[in-house]
């Protein structure tokens, strides 16, 4: 099956246009209209250690002992989708080892899950060194560069011997593919190419009858490196965690970036569109390339944009940077899957977002417009179109249903009465697709059908639950819920995969609540105010049960989550100075009579509160959203103006200014807060963030910053961006770490100004946003349903707003083992795998009690994990985790795992000098190994580490302890003090000098034989004729050879005396003696000390 290619390059990242099954191609013959530009930012803080999907660093091996340079790295990406470049200058790290055994690690690529490259050994074409399939592109990597075939129609023959001409411009077979060929022009015809990082298992080919033609045993690889593509500059290929594939160039210090040339076979199109992204046609499919974003950090931290362009000649491309200071990192971040307007021409806005498992996206919010996009809707019009007339013209709620790569609207409709406002409150979706929409009215004309309530009573004002049909084209059920009485909003829908429905809002007299409820009137009658309410519907839109909640002030639920077991989790506010509390963390308000958060969880029946809390400070506090992990903890964002709100295990501790937005995390119980902190800047941040929470307990919150009106500032906490982000403020979206008390990454979402409402997230990790934005460079990418703003005007005082939805990818970050080890004690961290002892990771030189090191996922329990080494800095006793001594003894930790801690014991040195015993020189590369006087090992040293000939180490000076010292070949191996074995050795007590003189060594060597053939695995001891000394031993390898050290006889006067004990058979002693008194004396050195044993 081997066969020639078409040449290629490495492209960036690659997106087509239309998905399919989960990868993108724009149809043949059609080109997709790029859209409107990203927004830049500036000026923003400096960014710890990167986490996110942003292009990785990876710096050339350099030694130990050189001061570290800078280097530039260009980091691209290749996707079956749409092209970005990402360009990355960074600095190297250069680590110098604690102890010359610990290795240097420069940055590597992480370890990711996702696709791999197949090395080619006769399965593809032969010019490919590798390849790397999907279900929609085959991507082969050979000398000269990438060639990504896309198949456009049905095409089932093979990999021929003559793919390169089937597939050269003009030729049969090509009009049945889409080939991106890109060469890297000018570079090294022939350049290293070598995979990384082999992973487990085989691909095997069986493919038709003839078995000469299969192919076994191809080895697959997670990454691939081409070593000097152009001279000092390397490309590392490798998967972005994503089934993206992305690939870094790396540019080593004093290399010009712009030699790098990317070109482009005959029979594509080359070009700029009018937002400067690289657009390139081939064969129908047109390949989208971002414009570069990128930046570096000022000394004084902040972010600075260097301009960063395509540089088109014919059909070559180059990188153009603009000045920039090349002492400093310059850093590129990564793009939107898709962002996209949406509404018409008047004014509308997103409230709130959900998703499917499929990754469909559906949102709810208002609109005012006449021409807001409808597709295949239940009502295709704006209820007041007909019937209002201006200035009496309300809003309708809406639902739009949103296909997983944003390129179109799957159906979209209208929902409201005439003469009236509705608005979209709350929104879920049940395991069959079809979606719930609770919204509210003040009219009697809402649509209803096959109600539970069908009418609204007298309040002013309704809420309402209606359930579609899964194409949207029709309701399963509609109906008013509330108060016969008087009044009820609803604030928030969660629905479950049985389609059950939790309600959750503010309800005045008149609420017909079930028996049994834990609240089933309103607090004092609602003489004075409402209170909050919960109510859960069946899946035709019945209710199970339905309470109140709340004291004798008003107490609206804001926000719902619900677990797989049926509890329901709330979080509001509330002015009662005796709201109802249980089991709770703060059992008091501190502001009477004011706005003070809660937050409270609800037993299945809502037949008890199985906690409830207030959580304020002494100024005004809201609850606002809540989400749940698997593990039944509440995680709960809000607004806060207070300088005392309660913070525990922060990421800020203290108040910024104005009103904060914050995020606490409550345990299960209620009993107790896990960590709580203030997130924002100096000035106000918006009034409802939102937030969700992955499987692995990540919190994502999503709000505005500054608040509406206000003046943008670049204070707001800014890590690993999207490149797209605005500078301005706007839209935020901040993920922190599971503790708490970092951020992997926090982003403005760009244009301003624009307020996010809401967030959703899938299984896949994938962030959705929705909200509203005034701005007409909002960023939206190519393809996307929406790409212009209807009702946008660059002078933020004239402009109207529209909706939007935006989905952002952020792989997790790599999975890391961390800990801590307590006052600052360690001086290198070193992670072995528990069963092969292979080094995976090592961190040096920090001078804090915290360390993390990248792991690929493995379990102790499933034959895996690792061991951990903390080599203490001077002072301090170096220990394996758990406290251990050695690594027989290490527990063994998984990856990932937080909380590997330990604390490491100060100890006392011994130290001293090896030398030789006859010449008096230092002997450098001695292993001196100490063991407790118990028997345990303790650790060891080379000599040669401490100066000159001289070692040092750092024990217990609670421990007695033996040292064994390993000479090098020419000299002795010996106990201390010239003792023969543990038993005879002398006892150390640190502190205390330990010097060691060691005589010259020579080997007495032979074979062992059985019947004439050679006898491996004999074990073979050499005994001083004298008795003098303990015997030494060896064993025979695998082809009967067998060496041991001994002391010379020339400095020692010793004569020895050689034994054989076979596997099987009798022993004998050289030459031919049954027992050592028969024995022939035998001199050092000496070799071919052979020896024949019985049967």
């Amino acid at each position: 099956m081997a066969s020639a290619l078409p040449s290629a390059s490495g492209g960036n990242r690659i997106e087509y246009a239309k998905r399919s099954g989960g990868l993108t191609m724009a149809a043949p013959n059609t080109r997709t209209r790029p859209l409107a530009p990203t927004r830049r930012r500036v000026e923003r803080p400096a960014q710890p250690r990167r986490t996110s999907r942003a292009p990785q660093l990876i710096p050339k091996q350099q030694s130990p002992t050189k001061t570290a340079r800078r280097k530039l790295s260009l980091s691209v990406a290749l996707v079956v989708g749409i092209l970005s470049a990402s360009i990355q200058f960074a600095e190297n790290p250069t680590v110098i080892s604690a102890t010359p055994a610990a290795p240097v690690l420069p940055g590597r690529l992480p370890e990711r899950p996702g696709f791999s490259f197949e090395e080619n050994i006769g399965q593809a074409p032969r010019e490919a060194h590798f390849v790397q399939r999907s279900p929609a592109a085959t991507t082969y990597l050979t000398d000269k560069g990438i060639v990504a075939v896309v198949v456009t129609k049905t095409d089932n023959t093979e990999e021929s011997d003559d793919l390169l001409a089937e597939l050269s411009p003009g030729s049969e077979r090509s009009e049945s593919a889409a080939v991106m060929r890109m060469e890297f022009v000018g570079a090294n015809p022939a350049p290293e190419v070598s995979g990384l990082g082999e992973k487990p298992g085989k691909s095997n080919y069986f493919i038709g009858k003839d078995g000469d033609k299969w192919v076994r045993g191809v080895r697959n690889f997670s990454k691939v490196e081409y070593k000097e593509l152009y001279a000092g500059i390397d490309a590392i290929f490798y998967d972005d965690g994503s089934g993206r594939l992305e690939y870094d160039f790396i540019v080593s210090a004093g290399t010009d970036p712009s030699v790098i040339e990317l070109g482009f076979k005959d029979g594509v199109a080359v070009d700029l569109d009018n937002q400067a992204n690289l657009v390139v046609t081939s064969g129908g499919t047109s390949f989208y390339q971002y414009k570069p974003f990128i930046y570096q950090h000022s000394d004084l931290g902040e972010i600075e944009e260097i301009d960063g362009r395509f540089q088109i000649d014919g059909n070559k491309v180059r990188f153009g940077l603009g000045e920039y200071d090349r002492a400093r990192p310059v850093v590129i971040d990564p793009v939107m899957v898709y962002s996209s307007y949406l509404g018409g021409t008047g004014e509308d806005s997103g409230s709130q977002i959900t998703v499917d498992a499929l990754g469909n996206a559906y949102v709810t919010g208002k609109t005012y417009s006449l021409d807001f996009p409808v597709v295949g809707a239940y009502q295709g019009e704006l209820a007041c179109a007909i019937w209002c007339t201006w200035p009496d013209v309300g809003s309708d709620a809406f639902l739009t249903k949103i296909a997983p790569d944003g390129s179109s609207i799957i159906y979209s409709t209208y929902l409201g009465a005439p003469d009236t406002n509705e608005e979209g409150s709350g929104i879920g979706v049940d395991s069959l697709g079809r979606a719930y929409v609770g919204s509210g009215t003040n009219s009697d004309d809402f649509p209803i059908s096959n109600a539970s309530q069908p009418t609204k009573g007298p309040g002013k004002f309704g809420a309402t639950i209606t359930k579609f049909s899964p194409d949207g084209s029709s309701l399963e059920y509609s109906t008013y819920f509330g108060g016969v009485s008087s009044g009820t909003a609803l604030r928030d829908i969660r629905v479950d995969g049985s389609g059950a429905t939790y309600l959750g809002g503010s309800a005045g007299t008149g609420l017909t609540t079930t028996i049994g409820v834990f609240q089933p009137t309103c607090a004092d009658d609602c003489a004075s105010s409402s209170d909050g309410f919960v109510a859960k519907l069946d899946s035709g839109g019945f209710p199970l049960y339905a309470s109140y909640i709340g004291g004798r002030c008003e107490d609206p639920v804001m926000a719902l989550a619900n677990d797989d077991l049926g509890n329901l989790y709330i979080a509001g506010r509330t002015c009662s100075t005796a709201f109802p509390v249980v089991n709770a963390f703060q059992p008091a308000g501190v502001y009477p009579s004011r706005w003070e958060g809660y937050v409270a969880k609800i037993n299945p029946s809502a037949t008890a509160l199985i906690y409830s809390s207030y959580l304020s400070g002494s100024l005004e506090d809201t609850a606002t959203g809540i989400a749940v992990d698997s593990a039944g903890s509440a995680y709960v964002v809000g607004r806060t103006f207070s300088a005392d709100f309660p913070v525990a295990n922060a990421f800020e501790a203290s108040h910024q200014g104005g009103r904060d937005n914050f995020l606490t995390k409550v345990s299960p119980n209620g009993s107790s807060i896990v960590f709580s902190t203030y997130l924002g800047g100096v000035n106000h941040e918006g009034t409802s963030p939102g937030v969700v929470v992955n499987s692995d307990g990540y919190a994502y919150v999503a709000g505005s910053t500054p608040a509406a009106g206000i003046p943008p500032t670049a204070d707001f906490p800014i890590v690993n961006p999207l490149a797209a982000g605005g500078s301005g403020g706007g839209g935020y979206i901040t993920k922190f770490n599971a503790a708490g008390n970092g951020l992997a990454f926090s982003t403005y979402l760009g244009g301003y100004p624009n307020a996010i409402a809401a967030i959703a997230i899938d299984g896949a990790g994938d962030i959705y946003v929705t909200g509203a934005t005034g701005s007409p460079d909002f960023p939206v990418t190519p393809g996307v349903f929406q790409p212009l703003c209807g009702a946008c005007d660059p002078d933020p005082m004239l402009t109207i707003g529209t909706g939007f939805i935006t989905k952002i990818t952020q792989p997790e970050p790599n999975p890391v083992i961390e800990g801590t080890t307590g006052n600052s004690t360690w001086g290198s961290i070193s992670v072995y795998h528990a069963i092969t002892g292979t080094l995976v990771g090592y961190q040096c030189c920090n001078a804090t009690d915290s360390w993390s090191i990248e792991a690929t996922p493995s379990r102790c329990d499933a034959g895996g994990g690792y061991k951990i080494l903390m080599l203490a800095r001077e002072g301090f006793e170096s220990r394996w985790y758990n406290d251990k001594a050695n690594w027989s003894e290490a527990d063994c930790v998984d990856s990932p795992q937080s909380g590997v801690d330990s604390t490491l014991m100060a100890s006392n040195q011994i130290s001293g000098y090896v030398k030789d015993a006859e010449t008096a020189a230092d002997i450098d590369g001695a292993y001196l190994y100490f063991f407790t006087s118990s028997g345990k090992y303790s650790g060891y040293v080379k000599s040669g580490t401490a100066g000159q000939g001289r070692y040092q180490i750092f024990l217990n000076p609670s421990e007695s302890y033996k040292v064994l010292v390993k000479g090098p070949p020419a000299n002795e191996d010996i106990w201390y003090s010239s003792a023969q074995g543990f038993t005879e050795a002398s006892s150390l007590i640190p502190p205390q000098t330990a010097n060691f003189s060691l005589r010259p060594a020579g080997t007495i060597a032979g074979w062992v034989t059985q019947n004439g053939s050679l006898l491996p695995g004999a074990f073979v001891s050499a005994y001083t004729s004298c008795g003098c000394q303990s015997p030494k031993n060896s064993a025979a390898d695998g082809t009967g050879r067998y060496s041991i050290k001994v002391v010379t006889t020339a400095s020692s006067g010793y004569q020895y005396r050689v034994r054989a004990i076979p596997p099987s058979g009798q022993t004998r002693w050289y030459s031919e003696a049954t027992n050592i008194w028969g024995a022939d004396d035998v001199a050092a050195p000496t070799t071919n000390v052979n020896l024949e044993t019985p049967p």
